[in-house]
C-alpha cells in the first residue's frame, strides 16, 4: 500500500511538470507575437475566465451557477487567448471547497483572494485564480510589483484595474521543521523580469500585449505532493541598492535600497524569497540565476527558464 500510495503521487507530479510544460509554450507564443522584440507577460494569475456566482457549502455541487467572466481577465494569456484555461491540477479530488476557504482566509494584503468564486470578489469581473470548480492550476507566489495592469484605451489614456497578483499564499518553505507544512499541491509560481525594479507609477506595472516594459526574463516552477521535499530554490531575496536615497517605495527600509522580487508580504521588514537572483554572465549581461537556497526544501519539482 505504502509504495501503490507513492506511485500515484508521483504519476501525479508527472503531470504538473507536463502541465508546466504546456504553460511555458503558451508564455513563449505570447512573446514571438509581441512586435519588435520578444516580451514575455510580466506576472501569471492562472485559471480560468469562468466563475461560479454560488458556492455551497457541500462537496456535491458545491460551484453552481457558473459563468464566463464579464470584463477583461487579469492573467495575460487568458486575456489575449494564448489559453482557454490553465491545466487542470491533477492534486485536485473531491476537495475543492477546501481551497475555496483558503482564498476566503488569505489577509495578505486583503481580505480573501479577490479572485475568488462567489460574491464579494472580482472573480465575475477579471476570471478566477484556480477555475469555477478550483479544480485549476493557480500561481501562488506573492508579487507586490503589479498590483495594476493598464488597458490602453484608443485615445491613449490608461485604465487600471486589479491583477491579483500581490494575493499572498504561504507557499514557501513548506518543509520547514524536518515536516511538510500545510499548503496546495500542484499549483505553479512564475517570476519575471524586467529591468524595471521598482516603481510608484501605475503605468509600469503589467501592462498588456503591445505595450512596454514586458518582461525579459522568466522562470516557472511547480509544486509536488505534501510528502514530496522536492528542490530547495526559494531563499532570502537580496536588496540591490537604488538611487536617487530616500525615493518613495522603499518599504520602510534604509532609503537607499528597494527590493526588487518579493515573495512575502507577511512581514513587512521581511521582504524575502525570491527563487532567483540576478548576475552577470560572461558577456556582461544581467541573467537569472536559479536558486537562492536557504536548506529548506520547498516541495517544487520543477523550474523551467525562457526559451527551455
Amino acid at each position: 500500500m505504502p509504495n501503490y500510495n507513492q506511485m500515484r503521487e508521483k504519476a501525479k507530479e508527472a503531470e504538473v511538470k507536463a502541465n508546466l510544460h504546456s504553460i511555458q509554450l503558451a508564455v513563449e507564443r505570447f512573446a514571438v507575437d509581441q512586435p519588435g522584440h520578444p516580451g514575455y507577460p510580466e506576472y501569471l494569475i492562472g485559471g480560468s475566465a469562468k466563475w461560479a456566482a454560488h458556492v455551497q457549502d457541500s462537496t456535491a455541487n458545491a460551484f453552481t451557477d457558473v459563468q464566463p467572466c464579464k470584463g477583461l481577465t487579469s492573467d495575460p494569456l487568458l486575456r489575449f487567448h494564448y489559453l482557454n484555461e490553465y491545466p487542470r491540477n491533477p492534486f485536485i479530488h473531491n476537495d475543492e471547497l477546501s481551497i475555496h476557504r483558503v482564498q476566503e482566509a488569505v489577509t495578505q494584503p486583503t481580505a480573501g483572494d479577490p479572485l475568488r468564486n462567489g460574491p464579494g470578489g472580482l472573480g465575475e469581473t477579471l476570471g478566477t485564480r484556480f477555475g469555477p470548480e478550483c479544480s485549476l492550476m493557480g500561481q501562488v507566489l506573492c508579487d507586490p510589483r503589479y498590483p495594476l495592469w493598464v488597458e490602453r484605451g484608443a485615445g491613449g489614456g490608461a485604465a487600471p484595474s486589479e491583477t491579483g497578483a500581490t494575493v499572498e499564499y504561504r507557499y514557501w518553505d513548506v518543509w520547514a521543521g524536518a515536516k511538510p507544512a500545510s499548503f496546495l499541491p500542484g499549483e505553479f509560481f512564475y517570476k519575471s523580469w524586467n529591468g524595471v525594479f521598482y516603481s510608484e507609477r501605475p503605468d509600469f506595472r503589467a501592462q498588456p500585449a503591445g505595450s512596454v516594459p514586458l518582461a525579459q526574463q522568466y522562470l516557472i516552477g511547480g509544486y509536488g505532493g505534501p510528502k514530496t521535499k522536492g528542490q530547495d530554490v526559494l531563499g532570502d531575496e537580496i536588496p540591490l541598492p537604488q538611487t536617487p536615497a530616500g525615493s518613495a517605495g522603499n518599504h520602510g527600509e534604509a532609503p537607499d535600497l528597494r527590493w526588487t522580487w518579493v515573495r512575502s508580504l507577511n512581514d513587512p521588514g521581511q521582504y524575502g524569497g525570491c527563487p532567483y537572483e540576478i548576475n552577470v554572465d560572461a558577456d556582461g549581461e544581467p541573467r537569472l540565476w536559479h536558486g537562492l537556497q536557504n536548506g529548506i526544501e520547498d516541495s517544487i519539482v520543477l523550474v523551467l527558464f525562457q526559451g527551455i
